[in-house]
């Protein structure tokens, strides 16, 4: 048997536009904000992560590069499903759910037109779910009167695995961090891959925003997962970016918290609106399109300083020396006045924010804590 696709079978490429200099600006950011390491570390394949960088580069806008990206692998996992290879379509599903997810990235405000993206990826990673050898559950959460959504992730094979809840920041949302709970998987350990307030489909879909309280929002997944017997009662949280800041304060709130993660989690996350302007209004849809000045109100509530710091439950928290979003000293200021009796700092002399450029490196490391964290 032959499979043989060429080029006429795939849609038309996308070609460079002349760009004015704003969005020539623009591209230039979110090739900035999405660099090769984190495209490949969080589920596009190299080949994939390449393409996009050279099209943005030659000034093929960033949202059509991957779109088109991602219905070239939609094509190829369709037709690997329909020939029951299923591993190269799961492996191709997952792809452009990827390149679907990155798309969407550089529109901020929740539009029409992002949402579109936004909905292509979700139904492109839920397809390769239900062919993946792995039980891959789609659960909802009640939350605030309203609902929560995430992915059951089950290790095969095991009764009752203790859980780690994942999740992202502003922009990470939860499908970015399905390579990484394979690792957690691996170590036989369950993942709940979580959006949550703000986040992903549930701020997409569900129109349920940030505020202030935000750690209630997590904490209903944790008592959601003690309440549901496929997995065991001992619960962690892994928060990357933004989320390790979330991460943090319900680890301090809530005692049912066994262990943390914090991947580059700012202690005050409303410095970034001084540092870093262009992407206020990221932040703002995270708290459904509040002005800056209320948006920056909850941000500000949202600050650890050391006096605050009350996490007990075993504590790791990675850092790198080269992120220009979280010092080293905001890592290590944190990790200081937490009280945990067990806990650990990472920080890589060269990583860059969330550690994207020591991806299996960084994997390995918390799937080996967590299983001890949790055992």
């Amino acid at each position: 048997m032959t499979i043989l696709f060429m080029q006429r079978d795939m849609p038309p490429r996308p070609q460079p536009q002349r760009l004015a200099p704003n969005e020539r600006g623009e591209l230039d950011a979110a090739m900035r904000a999405m660099p090769m390491q984190r495209l490949v570390g969080n589920g596009m394949s190299l080949a994939d992560a390449t393409a996009l960088h050279a099209m943005a580069a030659d000034g093929v806008p960033w949202t059509e590069a991957a779109v088109w990206i991602g219905a070239c692998n939609l094509l190829l996992a369709e037709r690997f499903e329909r020939e029951s290879f299923a591993s190269s379509a799961v492996r191709h599903y997952r792809h452009a759910a990827a390149a679907f997810r990155f798309g969407q990235s550089p529109i901020m405000l929740d539009r029409p037109e992002k949402i579109a993206v936004y909905e292509r990826a979700l139904d492109a990673f839920t397809r390769g779910a239900r062919l993946s050898d792995l039980p891959h559950d789609k659960v909802a959460i009640p939350y605030a009167g309203q609902t929560m959504t995430g992915w059951l992730i089950r290790p095969a094979g095991v009764t009752r695995p203790n859980a780690v809840i994942v999740f992202g920041g502003a922009d990470g949302w939860r499908e970015e961090y399905h390579e990484g709970s394979l690792s957690l998987v691996g170590q036989d350990l369950a993942v709940l891959l979580l959006d949550g307030p703000g986040q992903g489909e549930t701020r997409l879909l569900q129109q349920l925003y940030l505020d202030a309280n935000l750690h209630r929002g997590i904490s209903a997944a944790v008592s959601f997962l003690l309440e549901d017997d496929r997995v065991g009662t001992r619960i962690g949280l892994w928060g990357n970016s933004l989320g390790g800041n979330f991460a943090l304060r319900t680890a301090a709130a809530d005692p049912r918290v066994a262990a943390c993660c914090d991947n580059s989690g700012p202690p005050d996350p409303s410095r970034i609106f001084e540092s870093f302007p262009r992407i206020i209004d990221r932040f703002r849809a995270m708290t459904g399109e509040l002005d800056v000045e209320q948006t920056r109100r909850i941000f500000q509530n949202l600050r650890i300083l050391p006096g605050d710091n009350r996490v007990t439950c075993d504590l790791l928290i990675l850092q790198g020396n080269k992120d220009p979003l979280v010092s080293d000293d905001d890592a290590r200021m944190i990790f200081e006045s937490a009280p945990a009796a067990r806990k650990r700092l990472v920080i890589w002399d060269d990583g860059d924010h969330c550690i994207y450029n020591h991806t299996d490196e960084k994997h390995a490391l918390i799937a080996d804590w967590f299983r001890a964290a949790l055992r």
